[in-house]
């Protein structure tokens, strides 16, 4: 899907659907709760997103996380992701490199480290682990620096 495609037939429904969602806890007395969106692929989009009420934007791993932190930056957003996958597949000194680089360029505030789209059946758990283990490392050494 292209911007204008996006722009036209899925946002106006992601639109609502937080919108909605928001209006009908308040209405009901219920405190909001965080509300995450994510729009695989949509990597031409992250300002439109930043610009609904949703309080997280999801992110795959075609954008580079550092222009996402820019975009979002103004607005309040905190982000998810946003490491490929197919990073796992990879090395344990591998997968500890591209989980450091990817911290580095998110930076620690409103951060929630993620896969840009979770797991294939076949990846190892162990490098499951070494990425989470990565990220607590990575976080911890950002914010001693920070």
């Amino acid at each position: 899907m292209n911007h204008e495609t996006f722009c036209e037939f899925s946002l106006p429904c992601l639109r609502r659907i937080v919108t909605e969602v928001k209006q009908a806890l308040r209405d009901s007395a219920i405190p909001t709760v965080p509300m995450i969106v994510f729009a695989k692929g949509a990597f031409y989009a992250v300002d439109d997103l930043a610009s609904t009420e949703y309080d997280v934007i999801g992110l795959d791993w075609t954008i580079d996380p550092a222009e996402a932190r820019r975009i979002t930056r103004e607005k309040g957003k905190a982000l998810q992701g946003n490491l490929d996958p197919a990073a796992l597949y990879g090395s344990v000194e591998s997968i500890e490199e591209r989980t450091a680089a990817m911290v580095r360029k998110f930076g620690t505030v409103g951060l929630i480290a993620n896969l840009g789209h979770g797991m294939h059946p076949d990846m190892n758990p162990e490098h499951l682990k070494a990425f989470v283990n990565a990220v607590h490392k990575s976080s911890e050494e950002l914010t001693r620096k920070e």
